[in-house]
């Protein structure tokens, strides 16, 4: 018993004085281990429709979309009116799908509304018969759904159709007083307004919603037009009266909204047609336009103008000679091609949309042989959202935000997610901005709307991959723990020691015959073989082994950088590598790729290590031009793979100039190393696409700290 307690001292002396130096020691020296706006584009248009095709009608009033076709409502003082339609728009696809009662003369407006259709008619002024509302749930079968002019035969028109606040609501002209009705079902139908428009105002032009109300431009041959509002549909109040400012204006004829703010355009036969504008809804100021849009011959603007990748488009209705196509900015107005685009008898441009990249243009004709005619435009730039589909990767617990750019298409936009989910932790604003803090790492995949401010206005969807991760993929030690807990263990192994030299402090000197464990409290016993386990853990680099104890080997040779064992390559190396590899003839490189590894999934991308390299899922592929990101082991444990547990163990050999071969389905891209960095693991700006083609290499850093990624970058040549 003597001479063990004898050893028992020996070897606490020997840790005392050997572990708690080794100890600080060890913490200096770890275990290896990112439209044309207001300038209108010169456009050139196409006659795509004439009489031949539209039976000789000669008024055309309105467009309409509705389950992506195109239709167009037409008719004519001697015809009844009728609505035909396109799923192209091109010449000799038009084809009939309406043609309504000799009483009803024209289709004054089409809408979408609850799964339906709408059409709205209007007998001509002369016969003063009452106007209807059908309907169709597939744009071909039409049926009535207001048949008599709402019970009053005086509503000869209806003139205009608005959804708003979960209503369709509709609007009349009748020579004693024009009406509005509103429905939520599209068949049963209630008045709206009926003592708060003014006996005078002998028709409803137009309707529109913006914001929070509902929006009523009126007729008035007698006081000058007015402009109504809204915010429940029940109760109006009158924003501007008396013509707005000019008596003249009979009539507020459209009102629509650009660039967040609303205008009004007026029809005027003495003066030429007028616009206004306004910032709240309720104060109208004239627009004093360069250009002759606002003067005679133009009597009435477009009853539809069109707005489109920022520019603002309307036509006019002349009194004497042929119709023009203006662009504005609210602030200039530049006329567009020819006047009536060559025929002097297209005496009214009343109706103009935006439909799969073209502008549509419908004129009415007083010619008994061409009739009405519809145009289109060259094909235009359309709505996107311009990030890549990965967006940049988020780190768990991190602040996190990316901006969602859009191209084209009008201001202000809105930004909204159709399907799928975001990260927890994250959400997307309406301006879309997607922010937050992520709480889980996984990789997600969501779609996200934007719809623009055009008339019509134009959406576009896209699909996004978002990875959250908790960092930089670990490439160190495979199979094993990091270095952090060995580097946590050293830690732990001074703080024992301490105590233990405390606990020892009664003996008031250290004499080594003296010290026996059988002389120590119950406590220091404890502490000494607590200590004595981890100094040799420490020692003998445990925590660097496998979790497997079969695979545990003691060493008392520091761990070292490693260097590949000689290992015949796999049998399909090279049919993998002609799939994708990569090849770094400097280091004696030469190693297969799996395509769209999740690394920010330790559990997803373990296995394609142990098969070579792993291809970050989302960064780009080669020949796509932007970040191509690969990561690979730097150093192996006993459970991988032999010959691809080294891959990327001499990449830190590689300096500016070198060349690196990507080879992908046969395909070989060269690149040239520019540069070569030492960062943090949670240094994710790596991930994030460039704007030419990169290659980012990526391991684990030789030699330093487990939080560390050694990078290297090359760029195509």
């Amino acid at each position: 018993m003597k001479k063990i307690a004898a050893l028992e001292s020996k070897l606490l002396a020997l840790l005392v004085f050997f572990a708690l130096p080794l100890g600080v020691i060890a913490l200096f020296f770890p275990s290896p281990i990112k439209a044309y706006i207001i300038s209108p584009p010169s456009l050139n248009f196409e006659k795509v429709v004439d009489d031949s095709g539209l039976n000789g009608r000669d008024v055309h009033l309105r467009f309409g979309i509705f389950n992506n076709i195109l239709y167009a409502g037409v008719g004519g003082a001697t015809n009844s009116a009728s609505i035909y339609k396109s799923s192209t728009g091109a010449e000799g696809s038009w084809s009939e799908v309406a043609s309504f009662s000799n009483d009803d003369r024209y289709v004054k407006d089409l809408e979408e509304f609850g799964g339906y259709f709408y059409a709205a008619t209007a007998s001509d002024p002369s016969d003063l018969t009452a106007a209807e509302i059908l309907r169709s749930s597939d744009g071909e079968n039409w049926v009535d759904v207001v048949g008599d002019g709402f019970a009053d035969p005086g509503n000869f028109e209806i003139a205009a159709l608005e959804t708003f606040g979960g209503y369709l609501y509709a609007s009349t002209r009748n020579l004693v007083g024009g009406q509005i009705w509103r429905s939520q079902d599209g068949t049963n139908w209630e008045q709206v307004a009926v003592d708060d428009l003014s006996a005078t105002d002998t028709g409803v032009m137009t309707l529109f919603s913006f914001g929070s109300y509902l929006y009523a431009g009126t007729e008035n041959y007698t006081e000058g037009a007015s402009i109504y509002q809204t915010s429940n549909g029940m109760d109006w109040s009158q924003v501007a009266d008396g013509g707005l400012e000019n008596p003249n204006n009979d009539g507020v004829f459209i009102i629509v909204s650009y660039l967040g703010v609303l205008y009004a355009g007026t029809a005027n036969t003495t003066d030429g047609l007028e616009l206004y504008y306004s910032t709240d809804g309720t104060g109208w100021s004239k627009v004093d336009l360069a250009g002759d849009f606002d003067t005679l011959p133009n009597i009435w603007p477009s009853l539809q103008p069109t707005i489109v990748n920022g520019v603002a488009y309307s036509g006019t209705r002349v009194s004497t000679g042929s119709a023009r196509l203006y662009a504005t900015d609210g602030v200039d107005a530049t006329q567009v091609g020819a006047d009536g685009f060559g025929d002097p008898y297209n005496f009214a441009l009343y109706a103009l949309t935006f439909f799969k990249a073209r502008i549509y243009a419908g004129f009415s004709n007083t010619n008994e042989v061409n009739c009405l005619q519809i145009w289109r435009s060259e094909e235009l730039p359309t709505l996107s959202i311009t990030n890549n589909q990965t967006l940049a990767t988020a780190l768990v617990g991190k602040s996190y935000s990316v901006s969602l750019d859009e191209s084209y298409g009008t201001p202000p936009y809105t930004f909204s997610l159709t399907s799928g989910s975001l990260p927890p932790g994250l959400s997307l604003s309406s301006s879309g901005l997607i922010y937050g803090t992520p709480t889980h790492n996984s990789s997600y995949t969501f779609t996200v709307q934007v719809t623009d401010s055009g008339f019509p206005a134009q959406t576009y969807t896209k699909t996004f991959v978002l990875g959250v991760s908790t960092g930089l993929p670990e490439t160190g030690i495979a199979g094993g723990k990091q270095s952090s807990e060995s580097y946590n263990l050293t830690i732990l192994a001074i703080l024992l020691t301490a105590i233990a030299v405390l606990n020892l402090a009664k003996y008031k000197k250290f004499n080594i015959t003296n010290l026996s464990i059988k002389r120590m409290p119950l406590f220091g016993r404890v502490l000494f073989i607590v200590i004595l386990s981890v100094g040799l853990g420490v020692l003998f680099n445990i925590p660097n082994q496998s979790k497997d104890p079969a695979n545990i080997s003691f060493s008392l040779k520091p761990v070292q950088a490693a260097t590949p064992a000689a290992s015949a390559p796999p049998s399909d190396l090279d049919q993998r590598f002609q799939k994708f590899g990569l090849s770094i003839e400097k280091i004696g490189l030469k190693v297969p790729i799996t395509e769209n590894v999740d690394g920010s999934s330790k559990s997803s991308y373990e296995k394609p290590l142990l098969l070579g390299l792993g291809h970050y899922r989302g960064t780009a592929l080669p020949g796509e031009g932007s970040n191509i990101f690969l990561f690979g082991h730097s150093t192996a444990g006993p459970v991988t793979n032999a010959y691809y547990g080294y891959t990327f163990a001499k990449i830190s050999e590689l300096a500016p100039g070198d060349r690196v071969i990507l080879v992908r389905n046969g395909m070989e891209f060269t690149y040239k190393v520019t540069e070569k960095s030492i960062i943090s693991k949670d240094n994710l700006s790596v991930l994030d696409p460039t704007s030419e083609e990169v290659l980012t290499l990526m391991t684990c850093r030789l030699g330093g700290e487990s939080d560390q990624r050694l990078i290297v970058r090359a760029s195509l040549i």
